[in-house]
């Protein structure tokens, strides 16, 4: 099974969706597309990625990379595939950071792109919780820097 069928499941098993369809209306895409998705004909976009998550309740940085990794092509692919592997969570999370674009200042006013602006926060929120708890002082102690101006 595809990361993103597997993605697709866990949506509809969390918000109780019971066909490809509903969760096509849900996610404001025709059930072709939602169909080419599982089938690998075609794949969503990040930001489909995003909406996804969201509605399975689930990280969108690992997700972004799952899929990124199937979109490629060639040794491209392969590298992806690599990536993900060798990277573990927290690096995967400073990928998918890079990946994301920055989002528009009216981004808040639709649901998706409210959706976006949440993952983003959290992936950054993620990352620099990582990066401080890694630091430390000379005597071995981590110290912090506390709240982040960036996750206010």
């Amino acid at each position: 099974m595809s990361n993103v069928a597997l993605l697709l499941d866990k949506a509809r098993e969390r918000r109780s969706i019971g066909s490809d369809n509903a969760l096509a209306v849900r996610l404001g895409k025709s059930r072709q597309t939602v169909s080419q998705w599982r089938s690998g004909v075609r794949h969503p976009e990040d930001d489909d990625v995003l909406a996804l998550c969201a509605l399975a309740g689930e990280d969108c940085a690992v997700w972004l990379v799952a899929v990124q990794a199937e979109r490629a092509h060639g040794a491209a692919a392969k590298a992806w595939s690599a990536l993900a592997k060798r990277l573990g969570a927290a690096a995967a999370l400073v990928v998918a950071a890079a990946l994301l674009p920055a989002f528009p200042a009216h981004a808040e006013r639709t649901m998706e792109n409210r959706h976006y602006a949440k993952c983003r926060r959290i992936i950054l929120r993620k990352i620099l919780t990582k990066i401080h708890s890694k630091r430390s002082t000379g005597s071995g102690e981590a110290f912090s820097y506390g709240p982040s101006p960036l996750l206010a």
